[in-house]
């Protein structure tokens, strides 16, 4: 017996109705991790030059410490490895 190459699988209702619900969460999700970033942004930029060091950091380590968890990032003139700033 030869079986349908292209056979549809049955995909259960409760997925079907639940799946709106499933991308409203994530959506929400990501704007919460959207806004805790523009926040850490935030109050690093409105720290001195002179506070910055003391945390071992420049103006332009600012976007690299706060997406450190999602991007690699090579700053100008610096190694492509990550290394751990310390956090307020």
């Amino acid at each position: 017996m030869v079986e349908k190459a292209n056979a549809r699988k049955s995909i259960p209702v409760y997925q079907v109705l639940l799946a709106p619900l499933r991308g409203l969460w994530e959506m929400m999700v990501a704007a919460r991790r959207h806004e805790a970033r523009l926040h850490a942004i935030g109050a690093l930029s409105r720290l001195s030059d002179e506070e910055l060091a003391a945390r071992g950091m420049t103006r332009a380590d600012i976007l690299p410490h706060v997406y450190r968890d999602h991007f690699k990032w090579s700053v100008e003139g610096r190694d492509s490895t990550q290394r751990e700033i310390p956090a307020g």
